[in-house]
């Protein structure tokens, strides 16, 4: 946004968006959500977080700005909601705090190595390059997670029935 010649103020309130969205669309959907294929949902997720930070690459007001946040925040919703779900359905009862807890490890180490991996990409390979893959990197996880699908419904199934 600076390169578009903006100011940190309009960063900031187009930053301010993720919040309102989530405020917002994230207690009225949850259980619509829930009721839904866990896998299908967070593919859907990870395809709108990739496409919501492909479109910045073509954003250069504040308005167009706010737009790919709130594409990249509704599939944050979707897949913060459900990947915890999912992660608990998988494990055994008795190993559900410690698939959370890898859960929480992979987050943290993709928030922690993430910014600064965008920046190198950034700096060295410039925003066409960055945002471009952001998108790429968003329809192959969307791609593996609904080839994940029928094993993970087969997997829920015999725990379920356990």
């Amino acid at each position: 946004m600076r390169q578009a010649g903006l100011s940190a103020t309009a960063y900031g309130l187009t930053v301010a968006v993720n919040g309102v969205v989530i405020v917002l669309v994230q207690p009225v959907t949850v259980s619509w959500l829930t009721r839904r294929d866990h896998s299908r949902v967070i593919a859907v997720g990870q395809l709108l977080v990739g496409l919501g930070f492909g479109l910045t690459q073509f954003a250069s007001g504040v308005p167009e700005y706010m737009v790919t946040v709130v594409v990249w925040t509704l599939g944050e919703i979707a897949t913060f909601t459900m990947t915890s779900a999912l992660v608990a359905d998988l494990a055994h009862p008795q190993m559900r705090g410690r698939y959370q807890g890898l859960l929480g490890l992979a987050w943290g180490g993709g928030a922690l190595i993430g910014p600064f991996a965008g920046a190198w990409a950034l700096e060295y390979a410039g925003g066409t390059w960055l945002w471009s893959g952001c998108a790429v990197c968003g329809v192959l996880v969307a791609a593996g997670q609904l080839a994940l699908g029928p094993s993970i419904r087969r997997r829920r199934a015999q725990l379920a029935a356990a």
